[in-house]
């Protein structure tokens, strides 16, 4: 759904590939490699297939429930040829809707651990991001992901992947899904990871405290979080001063957190909040297929849901650039960043 929002050039630094995936592409790679026999199901069905792989009134805010769909989501992502198509089209996605500036992570620990090898992780990434920057003419950083629910030995493996990545695309990591298993659990592969010149980002203060925000600026120094829409819940004070004194950015989230039952609806959200305490925030798609998220139409809801003027949103995307985990582009996105 296009808005008038359409026209503002974008930045997305939080999207999920594996909640980018085109249903029509899902159904296409199922049935090629014949998995769709395998874990039956019916892929001629469509309302039922997008009732199991798609957020919607029926999931009732059930986080959990939500994280499920990923199960299902990453059938999908069976080899090397199925990420570089996946990858590709994820940019197209975004460059259709004007986005100037993408970050797209990938989750390689569930990747790994049903075989797929290290380097065809890596090539089908370099391959997709190559050929989507080509084609669409917008700028691609890759984060890998580490998933909280495996064993700590895949976020080792993730970390390994993303340092021989560097030079292909991989430029930061990420700490996924349930906050229940707590940032410090990773804080090693973390600090091993800015050792090796990764960025980091994490998700925290989404389901979690304000104390998971501190930890992960404070001991996985963490350059960026994302959602962070509980910095206030526990300790306000403490979790704004971690994020301004350490200049870390806020991935915010504002339709999937309502989706999950994070808040109840947009306006709650506290990104105009963040905004007034001088934190640096953007708007993000999260899982724009997955969540029926378009990223003109998130920026329509903080103007005229939210209260965030034009002016706020021009000067929040510009100071954005400075966050990005391809710094090396900052200057020449400035270029691309018209707004009158």
């Amino acid at each position: 759904m296009k808005t008038d929002m359409f026209w503002w050039p974008k930045i997305d630094l939080h999207h999920h590939l594996e909640g980018s995936i085109r249903t029509k592409t899902y159904i296409e790679l199922m049935k090629e490699r014949g998995l769709d026999k395998k874990i039956r199901i019916p892929m001629d069905d469509e309302k039922w297939l997008e009732r199991l792989l798609i957020v919607g009134p029926h999931d009732e805010g059930d986080f959990h429930w939500c994280l499920s769909k990923f199960h299902w989501l990453r059938f999908a992502v069976a080899d090397k040829e199925a990420i570089s198509r996946l990858v590709f089209e994820a940019i197209e996605d975004s460059a259709a809707d004007n986005v100037k500036y993408l970050e797209l992570r990938i989750s390689p620990g569930p990747l790994l651990e049903k075989g797929i090898s290290e380097a065809d992780i890596i090539s089908g990434i370099e391959e997709g991001w190559a050929l989507g920057e080509k084609k669409t003419g917008i700028r691609v950083g890759i984060i890998a992901g580490i998933t909280r629910e495996q064993p700590i030995e895949y976020a080792e493996r993730v970390v390994d992947l993303a340092i021989k990545g560097m030079d292909k695309g991989i430029r930061g990591i990420d700490l996924l899904s349930d906050e229940s298993y707590p940032p410090e659990l990773f804080k090693d592969v973390y600090l091993r990871a800015e050792r090796a010149g990764l960025f980091r980002t994490v998700h925290a203060g989404e389901y979690g405290g304000t104390k998971n925000v501190i930890t992960a600026v404070e001991e996985l120094h963490a350059n960026r979080l994302g959602h962070g829409t509980n910095i206030y819940r526990d300790d306000p004070i403490a979790g704004m001063r971690a994020v301004l004194d350490h200049d870390v950015h806020i991935e915010c989230n504002l339709s999937t957190n309502v989706a999950v039952g994070n808040i109840r609806n947009v306006s709650e959200h506290p990104i105009k909040r963040m905004m007034s305490d001088g934190i640096s925030v953007n708007i993000n798609t999260d899982d724009p297929v997955q969540s029926n998220v378009v990223l003109s139409r998130e920026y329509t809801y903080a103007r005229d849901e939210i209260g965030i003027t034009e002016e706020q949103l021009k000067a929040m995307t510009l100071r954005t650039l400075d966050h990005i985990f391809r710094p090396e582009l900052k200057e020449e996105l400035r270029k691309v960043f018209v707004f009158d």
